[in-house]
């Protein structure tokens, strides 16, 4: 169908989650869009990474967004506490592909997000972050670009609080016409307002400055 990536064969998807690559994460097709962060429903395809970061999973046939969560980074050797989430276009589920999540969500098109979150830190307009391998390809900037964000999300206490700041984050890029800094402490803060504001029952999100994440 449309709905699969370029690293799709007979009914199979394959995608890459990287912060670092992920080993060990629990990664499936949720298209009962659900909306509580790593919740499987019965009947959506799922697997496990290897130590690459690497997983086949089956098609769903329908449309449908990716998420990964759990596992352990294999640069760190961390458990990795964030959940990431991709469009099915995708072949890359990292901090980065979570935005253009968010941001679809949001309204905008796969390209109009990914062009926002290149412009919001800096990227080449060349490097299509939803199929980028950048451990692979050596791209520092958007590794960077997507540690950064992981920092943030995983700062938040990762889990329901990651993903109220990834959408306040996405929020911020979506209104923003330039760079977005999120080591800026002031941008950092009107983030984490706003995600508190908009989930007040996330109580991890209470203990959260922007000193722990800058």
């Amino acid at each position: 169908g449309s709905s699969s990536g370029s690293g799709s064969s007979a009914g199979k998807l394959s995608f890459k989650i990287i912060d670092g690559y992920i080993s060990g994460a629990t990664v499936f097709a949720d298209f009962t869009n659900s909306g509580t962060v790593g919740s499987w429903d019965v009947g959506e395809p799922k697997g496990t990474t290897d130590a690459s970061g690497s997983v086949t999973i089956d098609d769903p046939g329908v449309p449908f967004t990716v998420v990964a969560f759990g596992g352990v980074n294999v640069d760190t050797g961390k458990p990795f506490t964030a959940t990431l989430t991709a469009p099915s276009d995708a072949t890359s589920v990292t901090p980065l592909t979570t935005l253009v999540s968010e941001l679809i969500a949001s309204g905008l098109s796969s390209d109009a997000a990914v062009a926002k979150i290149q412009t919001a830190f800096g990227l080449n307009s060349n490097d299509n972050i939803l199929t980028l391998d950048p451990v692979a390809t050596n791209n520092t900037a958007v590794a960077k670009a997507g540690v950064q964000v992981a920092t943030l999300l995983e700062g938040a206490g990762g889990g329901e609080a990651g993903a109220a700041v990834a959408k306040a984050l996405a929020a911020n890029v979506k209104v923003s016409s330039g760079v977005v800094d999120v080591t800026d402490a002031t941008v950092l803060q009107t983030i984490i307002e706003t995600a508190k504001t908009n989930n007040p029952s996330v109580s991890e999100l209470a203990s959260l400055d922007a000193g722990s994440v800058a």
